[in-house]
C-alpha cells in the first residue's frame, strides 16, 4: 500500500510529557478519512484508540505500526517473551473490529515515524 499526500501548509509539534497531537485527535469528528502512520502506541493510555472510536462510521482509518520489539534475532528468553507480550498487545488495541467500521490495521517489520494525515470533504461552493 503507498499513500500520497501533497502538503503545503505545515505544523510540526513536538512534545514531552504532554499529548502532542490533541488538536488533531479533538478534530477526528470532522475528518471522513485519517490515516496514522507510527512507531509505536501507548501501553498504558488509550486516547488515540479512544477518539478513533468515536469518528463517524463513515470514516475510513488506515493504522500502519511498527511490530513492537520485533527483531530478527532474540538473545534471550526474556527479550522473546518481551516480544511476544507487545505483539499481544498491538493485536488487542489495534484489532480493527474494536476500532471503527472502515478501520484497516497494518504492521510493518521496518522502524517507521509518526505522522496524521486528515481529509476533509470539500464543501465550497463557489
Amino acid at each position: 500500500m503507498i499513500l500520497t499526500n501533497n502538503v503545503k501548509d505545515v505544523k510540526f509539534v513536538m512534545s514531552k510529557d504532554e499529548l502532542g497531537y490533541q488538536e488533531v485527535v479533538d478534530d477526528f469528528p470532522n475528518a471522513n478519512k485519517i490515516n496514522i502512520l507510527t512507531f509505536n502506541i501507548s501501553k498504558n493510555s488509550n486516547v488515540l484508540i479512544n477518539a478513533l472510536k468515536k469518528c463517524s462510521p463513515d470514516t475510513e482509518i488506515n493504522f500502519v505500526s511498527n511490530i513492537p520489539q520485533r527483531w530478527d534475532d532474540y538473545f534471550g528468553t526474556a527479550n522473546a517473551q518481551k516480544a511476544r507480550e507487545g505483539i499481544r498487545l498491538y493485536k488487542s488495541k489495534l484489532d480493527p473490529e474494536k476500532i471503527a467500521a472502515k478501520a484497516e490495521v497494518y504492521f510493518c517489520k521496518s522502524r517507521s515515524v509518526f505522522l496524521f494525515f486528515k481529509s476533509f470533504q470539500n464543501n465550497y461552493d463557489g
